[in-house]
């Protein structure tokens, strides 16, 4: 009895030793730790569009609490980018992928693991050259337009013919090298006319767009021509010369035989500038002049003219001969646009130039401008125009001189533009006229153009059924010249075909060179 109990007891005992071995072998509880990263960076990307065409610069921000984040960007598998930087800026070129549809694939991932993944797609095409209201006012009944475009060394690559005013737009395939390229205007008339202008401008980048220049704004107030709404009857001869955005009518002759009609604009400023001068140069005092401020007058003579008051000298460099022409403009507005009134417009020769001339000057305009054309031997011609009166003209710092079929030129220049033009009377009557001008931006030495340039075949055609001889190295041709321009504030080649109706005073001061290459 007294085992039993024993034994007993002892159970309980070793039963509750080894529950209480148990209880604690036990591992403890695991504590969540609030400071965990569970949250993927937040990716936003902008400047991709729909359409990528041209290099186009996209931006990818990375959002994160952490400092480290891996980003990678690839373009269908090609890697783009692989960094840390939570601002990125990437350039895509079109030229250096296949053309067709895209997927740009950009992962973010922390250093807690953490990632985000973002896929766009988009379309892709290499743009070479968008050319708005692609007829550019030309009549599809009178003549055909085609557009073309060659690569620099005259081989053609593509060509559309134009026959609505839509946008013509030009891309190239995938086997072409991005580079920059000829670009021509091919106006071809259809019988019985025949006339042809083709117009070419080279080194043009790809992704370029050429505006209409009727839709580029220059804040300035066009003239609509020469036929005015009012006639004021003139009894002395004159000549009214009805240019562009002038103001001024030239007495060529008083000897009585008028009278002859001047054509003004009602809505325009009644101000006209009215001068007598012979037609060499000679002393002031045979110069004279008289304002058209009151238009209710309609009849002049001579007693209304008056001479100036004061004149400017200036030197001038020595030609065979010369011819100087001045303007006055009412305000800096007006020659900011070109708005003139012709003041003087005088030949010299040989013996007259290289030394001092002198233009009459008048309190009512304060503004001048003076351009003069140097002509010398060996088919070289000078234009140079300057802002003001007083200033000498300098002898010209820029020259050029043909070399076989080169052309070498020295001095700072911005365009050149090579011209052919040539004209034939058929046995039609009508006349046959052939105009080709390529225009080109600096260069010490370039080839003239016009030989080994392919031509679209309808183009060729037309050519050749209507005997149009257009190489200047088996052919007579009227006009085979070459000009270079240089403004005083160097505008960019670019530039200058970008914006067609910038004024030529914003372009301030300029000399133009011109060489007869037939010579």
């Amino acid at each position: 009895m007294l085992r039993n109990l024993l034994y007993a007891c002892l159970t309980v005992l070793l039963f509750s030793c080894s529950t209480d071995s148990e209880s604690t072998q036990e591992d403890p509880p695991q504590s969540q730790d609030p400071a965990a990263d569970e949250t993927a960076p937040v990716i936003s990307l902008s400047g991709l569009p729909d359409l990528l065409e041209v290099l186009t610069e996209i931006n990818i921000s990375i959002t994160d609490a952490s400092e480290d984040v891996t980003t990678t960007i690839s373009l269908d598998n090609q890697e783009l980018y692989q960094g840390n930087e939570k601002q990125i800026s990437l350039n895509i070129n079109p030229f250096d992928f296949d053309a067709g549809t895209k997927t740009l694939r950009i992962s973010a991932t922390d250093d807690s693991g953490n990632t985000e993944d973002e896929t766009s797609e988009f379309e892709l095409r290499k743009l070479l050259l968008k050319f708005p209201k692609a007829l550019r006012g030309t009549e599809t009944a009178l003549a055909s337009v085609y557009l073309a475009i060659n690569d620099l060394d005259g081989k053609l690559i593509t060509y559309q013919e134009i026959e609505t005013n839509d946008e013509a737009v030009f891309y190239a395939d995938d086997e072409f090298e991005e580079q920059n390229f000829t670009f021509t205007v091919y106006t071809i008339a259809k019988e019985p006319q025949s006339f042809q202008f083709i117009s070419s401008r080279t080194e043009i980048s790809p992704g370029t767009t050429i505006p209409d220049p009727n839709e580029v704004t220059e804040g300035c107030t066009e003239r609509s021509g020469g036929i005015g709404t009012t006639v004021i009857s003139l009894d002395i001869a004159s000549n009214f010369r009805p240019q562009l955005r002038s103001y001024h009518a030239v007495l060529t002759t008083t000897n009585g035989m008028g009278p002859f009609n001047l054509n003004y604009h009602a809505e325009e400023e009644p101000f006209y500038f009215i001068y007598s001068f012979p037609l060499f140069l000679t002393p002031p005092d045979q110069y004279e002049y008289f304002l058209l401020e009151d238009l209710d007058q309609t009849n002049f003579n001579l007693s209304d003219f008056q001479k100036p008051v004061t004149t400017q000298r200036f030197t001038v460099p020595a030609a065979d001969w010369l011819n100087l022409v001045v303007h006055g403009y009412r305000s800096e507005e007006d020659y900011t646009c070109n708005k003139f009134h012709e003041i003087l417009d005088v030949l010299a020769v040989e013996d007259q130039t290289g030394g001092e001339l002198d233009a009459p000057e008048f309190d009512f305009f304060p503004v001048y401008s003076k351009e003069i054309i140097l002509n010398y031997s060996g088919g070289r011609q000078y234009t140079i125009r300057q802002k003001g009166l007083g200033r000498d003209i300098a002898d010209p710092d820029v020259d050029m001189l043909k070399s076989g079929e080169m052309v070498n030129f020295t001095g700072k220049y911005q365009q050149a533009e090579f011209l052919l033009e040539d004209a034939e009377m058929l046995p039609s009557g009508t006349l046959n006229f052939f105009s080709w001008r390529f225009r080109a931006p600096e260069k010490e030495t370039r080839a003239i153009p016009f030989f080994n340039f392919e031509f679209p075949e309808e183009v060729s055609q037309e050519l050749e059924s209507k005997a149009i001889a257009y190489d200047p190295r088996t052919a007579a041709i009227d006009s085979y010249f070459c000009f270079i321009t240089a403004y005083e504030t160097e505008p960019s080649y670019t530039d200058l075909f970008l914006n067609p109706v910038l004024s030529e005073n914003e372009r301030g001061d300029f000399l133009k060179l011109s060489l007869d290459l037939s010579l």
